[in-house]
């Protein structure tokens, strides 16, 4: 996952063929809004993007997700960990 913070774009990119989507989670703790950005396209899709707007000045969280087969979400441990 990358982030350009001009125009506030996710770049996503599914590096395992596993049968798993990728994606983030974001949370604007100021305000309490979410939102997420899945790629679901798979390896051969190489690089995807979602833009967002978000307001300026306000703190956003991301998590680092997947989807299983049945499209449930799940925070990645292994992003935790850097994360924490």
């Amino acid at each position: 996952m990358c982030f350009k913070p001009y125009g506030e774009v996710f770049w996503l990119k599914d590096d395992v063929k596993n049968g798993k989507a990728v994606g983030i989670h974001w949370r604007d703790t100021t305000d309490g809004y979410s939102g997420q950005c899945a790629n679901h396209e798979g390896v051969a899709a190489g690089w995807t993007y979602c833009n967002n707007s978000f307001p300026e000045g306000n703190r956003i969280e991301i998590d680092v997700v997947y989807y299983d087969a049945n499209d449930k979400m799940h925070i990645n441990e292994l992003a935790a960990i850097v994360r924490a």
